[in-house]
């Protein structure tokens, strides 16, 4: 798994690359955790780059998100193609991540 950060004044924006499952779930929740207490008031992730993806990759971004939200803050996640792998593995897990979702837009 490959983990890229672009930090602003405004935004966190984080790229997940590779395999994002329980094996590599230590360092993505490490990595999510200095996002978490960067204090920037949006985080952006960019997903589009994962191959392979299992339910502990979900429980972080949904703990992000809640957590974010806790402190007022905002996640956005990229629009995704239905056919991706992360899209497939939460619909497949009942997991809603359109609240999330960013319309139209990309990550750099």
């Amino acid at each position: 798994m490959a983990i890229r950060r672009i930090d602003s004044e405004k935004e966190i924006q984080v790229s997940v690359e590779g395999s994002a499952q329980i094996v590599e779930a230590e360092s993505l929740a490490e990595e999510l955790l200095k996002v978490l207490e960067s204090g920037a008031p949006s985080v952006s992730l960019s997903l589009s780059g994962i191959a392979q993806v299992d339910v502990s990759f979900f429980q972080l971004v949904l703990a992000l998100g809640a957590s974010l939200a806790a402190k007022g803050r905002k996640l956005s996640i990229e629009e995704l193609p239905a056919e991706h792998i992360v899209t497939e593995t939460s619909g497949l897990l009942g997991i809603d991540l359109r609240r999330f979702i960013m319309k139209n837009e990309t990550l750099r």
